[in-house]
Order: C-alpha cells, then structure tokens, then sequence
C-alpha cells in the first residue's frame, strides 16, 4: 500500500512513476509466497499471477504502441504500463480486469474534474494514480466486488 501511495504522489507532481517503487512492490510479493502459498494452492496458481503480470503489461503495452502509432504522440506512459503488470502479479486474471476497469473510470473522472478545475490543462494526465486506486479498491473489497 505504501508503494501505491508513494508512486501515486510522484506521478502526481512529475508525471513518471519511479521503478523504485514498482520493484519495491514486485519484491514483497516474491518475498510473500511462502506467507501466502495456501491462498495461491499451487505453483500452477502462483504461475497463472505471473502470467497474469505477463498478459495485462504485454497487452496495455501492445494496445499503447498502436495507439502511439495512430495518434502519432504517447499515449501511455512506460511507468503506467509497469505498473498494469505489477497490478497483474498482484491481482492475477479476473481480478485484474475488473481493476483495469474501474481504473478506465477513476482515470475519466479525474479528466473531467481536472479540465472543469483547470480548463488550459496539458492534454496529458497522470494515470497512475488512478491505477493505484483500484488495486487498493481491488485488494480490500474484491472478494465482495468480483463474485
């Protein structure tokens, strides 16, 4: 939780989301394993995580190249993708989705009010923050959300 906090207060004021704080993240959850292995059953599910990190990071990392392609600037930033894969260890398959959803929707919110706030704003935004929000919400109340 305080690595979201961390990255979420830098992208804030910088727009980057230090490394520093995405290796803090993927380290405690190698170092948790062992902690945790009855919730993950076997090394079949500590596997379908990893590859979940895999699917999600690859994916939104495919989907940004295309769409730097097209609209012929950046469109997502190489912070915010790490950040989707360690979202991904973290939350494994369907809980992710459901993260990259509210993650979508917490991200036009903050748009919306950021332009009503500041209608000369840069066309870009921090992303990451709104990522960091729904892994929280994802990590305290997914069991109640997703089934």
């Amino acid at each position: 939780m305080g690595c979201l906090f961390c990255l979420s207060l830098v992208d804030l004021e910088s727009y980057i989301i230090p490394d520093s704080c995405l290796i803090i993240a993927a380290t405690a959850w190698v170092a948790a394993i062992p902690f945790e292995y009855e919730k993950y059953g076997t090394l079949m599910g500590i596997g379908t995580h990893v590859l979940s990190a895999f699917v999600y990071g690859g994916g939104v990392l495919a989907i940004s190249l295309l769409m730097d392609i097209v609209l012929k600037k950046e469109s997502l930033g190489g912070g915010d993708i790490k950040l989707i894969a360690v979202m991904g260890l973290y939350l494994g398959m369907d809980a992710s989705l459901f993260a990259m959803l509210i993650s979508c929707i917490l991200g036009l919110i903050f748009v919306l009010i950021r332009k009503g706030i500041h209608p000369n704003a840069e066309d870009h935004f921090p992303f990451g923050p709104a990522i960091a929000v729904s892994i929280w919400i994802i990590l305290m109340y997914g069991d109640l959300l997703i089934k």
